[in-house]
C-alpha cells in the first residue's frame, strides 16, 4: 500500500494519509514530481511499461508521486534514481501547477551521467533528445497531461535548459 501526505491546494499539509488507488476527496490533493533530466544539450525522454495503467508504452519525463514523509526534492531525487538509474546531478525547481487532486511540481535535472538504468515494470526504453527538438517532439506521442504543463511553462523551461 503506498501512503501520500494529504494537502491542500497551497501545499500545507493537511494531518492525514491518503492511499493510492482510493479516491481523493474534493479540496484534497498529492504531489507528483517531474524532471526534466539535462546532460549536456541533450534532455532524457523514456517510455512507459506496455502494462502501465496510465499511458501504456507512451513517452514522458520521469516523475512519480510523493510519498508520506517526502517533500518534493527528496520525492524527485527518488523518482529520478528509481526510473534511470541517475543518482547525480544539480536540482532546480521550476514551477507548481494544482490540477484537479494533484499539485506538480516541476524540477530541471542537470546530470553529467548518461548512462540510463531502466526500472522493470517502469521504463522500457529511453533516449537524449537533443534540447531544441523538445517540444516538437513531444507533440507526437506523449502523455498528454505532462504535454501541456509543459507546453504551458514553455518560456520558463527554454530560459533553464
Amino acid at each position: 500500500m503506498e501512503l501520500w501526505d494529504a494537502y491542500d491546494s497551497l501545499g500545507n499539509k493537511l494531518g492525514f494519509d491518503l492511499v493510492r488507488g482510493e479516491e481523493i476527496p474534493n479540496g484534497v490533493y498529492h504531489i507528483v514530481v517531474e524532471i526534466i533530466t539535462l546532460n549536456k544539450d541533450k534532455i532524457l525522454i523514456t517510455k512507459r511499461d506496455l502494462n502501465k495503467n496510465a499511458w501504456p508504452g507512451m513517452h514522458e519525463c520521469n516523475g512519480g508521486s510523493a510519498l508520506k514523509g517526502e517533500n518534493p526534492f527528496v520525492a524527485a531525487k527518488r523518482e529520478l534514481f528509481e526510473e534511470t538509474g541517475i543518482s547525480k546531478g544539480i536540482f532546480k525547481r521550476l514551477y507548481t501547477e494544482v490540477s484537479n487532486d494533484t499539485i506538480y511540481v516541476c524540477y530541471l535535472c542537470k546530470t553529467k551521467q548518461s548512462n540510463v538504468i531502466l526500472q522493470e515494470g517502469e521504463t522500457i526504453d529511453y533516449l537524449w533528445l537533443d534540447k531544441e527538438k523538445f517540444f516538437d517532439y513531444i507533440e507526437n506521442d506523449f502523455i498528454p497531461t505532462q504535454k501541456d504543463r509543459f507546453i504551458k511553462n514553455k518560456n520558463l523551461i527554454m530560459e533553464v535548459i
